[in-house]
């Protein structure tokens, strides 16, 4: 059964990449096969539930930062998922916090966002859209953390880092 939940995160991540990359939109059923099988692997990994809500507050106190950051900066309210933060970045972020340990969410979070700009700001110069494929670029960090965690037979992913 673990096997085939990993093989569905896989290619759930490869597709998240793919679509999100070439037309900036993920469909809702890669989301949900995605969300299924993080959960699907954590339930097999028979850990605390504590863990997943902590990310989800998380995910959502940063969104809602966000959301109040933009809109004092705008000078009223703003519906950040129309121009600032894709929604399907968010659903992503939700869909996978069951794969990480509290500190180890917040590490890939902050690590990912960087990692990303990088990877934008150096490949941007080649594209005509001018939006970052957020969640593309993630799924390809979870894709080779998942790599690390398979190749050195280590569920580090689980444990925390610090």
């Amino acid at each position: 059964m673990e096997i085939a939940l990993s093989i569905v995160l896989l290619l759930s991540l490869v597709l998240t990449f793919v679509q999100d990359y070439k037309g900036r939109a993920v469909s809702i059923l890669i989301f949900a096969l995605l969300a299924a099988s993080s959960i699907g692997l954590f339930i097999i990994s028979q850990l605390d539930w504590q863990m997943v809500l902590t990310n989800l507050a998380f995910v959502v106190l940063v969104i809602g930062c966000l959301f109040l950051y933009i809109s004092f900066k705008e000078g009223g309210f703003v519906n950040i998922f129309k121009s600032h933060f894709g929604i399907g970045d968010f659903v992503f972020f939700l869909a996978i916090t069951p794969l990480f340990a509290n500190r180890n969410f917040i590490l890939f979070f902050i690590s990912g966002m960087l990692l990303s700009a990088v990877i934008h700001l150096i490949t941007a110069r080649n594209q005509k859209e001018q939006t970052i494929p957020l969640a593309g670029y993630l799924a390809i960090y979870v894709l080779v953390l998942k790599g690390i965690e398979f190749t050195t037979n280590q569920t580090f992913l689980y444990t925390d880092i610090f």
